[in-house]
């Protein structure tokens, strides 16, 4: 696998584990700091894995769209 492609992979992973914690809490099934602490370490761990592109930028948007996400930020 080459490093665009571990990129990716890593991206869409960090993207669907905050997707679904956005989710969680939307829907009152986690509590806020549970989700903030969680949305956090994925984050970091998006920083951690992904080398090519510029994550923050791209993936911080993609939060900022999603109405859970933003109560959490």
């Amino acid at each position: 696998m080459s490093n665009k492609e571990k990129d990716i992979y890593s991206f869409g992973f960090a993207w669907g584990r905050a997707s679904a914690i956005c989710e969680l809490y939307g829907k009152n099934l986690i509590k806020k700091n549970t989700a903030k602490v969680l949305l956090e370490g994925t984050i970091a761990n998006g920083k951690k894995t992904i080398k090519d592109i510029d994550f923050d930028e791209v993936f911080v948007k993609t939060i900022e769209e999603d109405k859970n996400c933003i109560q959490l930020r």
